[in-house]
């Protein structure tokens, strides 16, 4: 699909952010491991379940504009 509209890279670079929009709005660990097309719920905690959750854009500007 990325080919088609012209965008290059790999799209796996945004399956951290995925699994970590799918952690934030609660959805169960069953259900990210289906999304993500892992075999089991051992692969997804063990890549996916220690994550923090990414700094608000906004903090980030605020951040950036002091220094």
């Amino acid at each position: 699909m990325f080919r088609q509209v012209g965008i290059q890279g790999d799209f796996r670079i945004l399956r951290p952010s995925f699994a970590m929009k799918l952690k934030e709005i609660g959805m169960v660990l069953d259900d990210r491991t289906r999304l993500l097309r892992h075999t089991s719920t051992e692969t997804t905690a063990k890549f996916y379940s220690n994550m923090e959750p990414l700094e608000p854009s906004a903090r980030v500007e605020e951040r950036l504009t002091k220094n």
